[in-house]
């Protein structure tokens, strides 16, 4: 779904991405990609998605479909508050959350989960929960900083955070849910071992 939330993103700033040096060259405002397009794509990502939940039981499914109102909500965020990374924060939990409840089939017993991940600003806060297989499935550390560089190569914009969110549910109160965030700037060139 995260492809499906930064369609979703793209399509509704669209005005403004044409006005910002940095995302003016984005597929829909350059006009690589129609607004029909863009559309249709979002569609395609909803139905795979989908049919990945429905192999999940019926708890897990309800879980999943409710995070749709996240995903749904933060493109919009950016427009009423200075804090739209608080609900993007809540999509990182949601997946910890359903997560267990796919395993599970409920949240009855108290059910601890995490998630985190690299977001960098300048890649439209990619590559977020898929850090670990940003550059494929079987990428080593190497692989995935090479990447992430290449990317990066001639961006003025160099934030990034590494986000870093723990849940914990019990059957006699409300899910309780920490986030921590870790900023800093992707440097001009990889040093050091063990991933990014």
């Amino acid at each position: 779904m995260r492809g499906a939330g930064c369609t979703l993103n793209d399509i509704a700033d669209r005005d403004f991405d044409g006005r910002v040096a940095r995302t003016a060259n984005r597929p829909i405002p350059s006009g690589d990609v129609s607004v029909r397009q863009a559309f249709a794509f979002l569609i395609l990502l909803c139905l795979i998605g989908l049919l990945i939940l429905l192999q999940f039981n019926a708890f897990a499914v309800g879980v999943g479909a409710a995070s749709l109102v996240l995903v749904a909500v933060y493109p919009f965020t950016k427009r009423v508050t200075h804090w739209p990374q608080a609900v993007l924060g809540l999509t990182f939990n949601w997946g910890a959350l359903l997560g267990w409840a796919a395993v599970r089939g409920d949240i009855g017993l108290p059910a601890l989960a995490d998630d985190s991940g690299l977001v960098v600003e300048a890649l439209g806060n990619a590559p977020g929960v898929y850090s670990a297989r940003y550059a494929g499935e079987n990428a080593t550390d190497e692989q995935l900083c090479e990447k992430l560089l290449k990317e990066m190569d001639g961006k003025d914009n160099r934030k990034a955070s590494f986000a870093c969110v723990i849940s914990i549910a019990v059957p006699t109160g409300p899910a309780l849910t920490y986030e921590a965030r870790c900023d800093g700037l992707i440097a001009e060139k990889s040093s050091g071992q063990n991933g990014f």
